[in-house]
């Protein structure tokens, strides 16, 4: 038996802002990330992401978005490298920022000729971020994105997020975390039992 995961939702975010998604789990957060994903279909409502109605123009909307799920998923026999390359092509945007963005995580050339499977858990996230991020998304969607990074690397990603919300770029952080939240956004809309 299926109950409703999302009733009503309406977010208006800005651009430029670093806007908090939070809620416990299973409040919803996810379903809605889907929604606006295009990836599930809301039985009712619609769903509008960057000016594009996601069921009559999804690819338009995806074309302007970049995004990191909680739950990575790599390819591990791929080099680094070779999933960036590969993840690129299936974006209507060049890969302008992956050369800032590799120096900002520290992943350098050797680490990126390494197959996935022999990644820590860090430098998989670092590689999730690049990917969601090296084509310089007008929107970034990012399920806690500092996870698995040490200190240093999470202060040089939110200094490189700054910079680009500096520049009109806007993030959205799905979260559970309210500390996190609190230091990464400008904005926070909060979400319980899915709405």
């Amino acid at each position: 038996m299926y109950g409703r995961a999302v009733g009503v939702v309406e977010l208006d975010v800005h651009p430029g802002e670093s806007f908090g998604f939070l809620g416990p789990n299973g409040s919803g957060k996810t379903t809605f990330i889907r929604l606006a994903l295009g990836l599930i279909r809301p039985t009712a409502g619609r769903v509008a992401v960057m000016g594009h109605d996601v069921a009559a123009d999804r690819m338009g909307a995806l074309g302007e978005v970049g995004y990191l799920p909680g739950e990575l998923g790599l390819y591990p026999g791929l080099t680094g490298e070779r999933t960036l390359d590969a993840l690129a092509r299936l974006h209507p945007r060049p890969p302008s920022a992956r050369e800032r963005l590799c120096e900002v995580l520290e992943l350098d050339r050797a680490t990126l000729r390494r197959r996935v499977r022999e990644y820590s858990r860090g430098m998989k996230q670092k590689l999730g971020l690049v990917a969601a991020l090296q084509h310089d998304p007008p929107l970034a969607i990012l399920d806690e994105p500092t996870a698995a990074l040490d200190p240093v690397i999470q202060g040089r990603l939110l200094g490189w997020l700054a910079e680009r919300a500096a520049a009109g770029r806007t993030v959205v952080f799905p979260s559970h975390v309210l500390a996190e939240v609190e230091e990464l956004c400008d904005r926070v809309a909060m979400i319980r039992e899915g709405r």
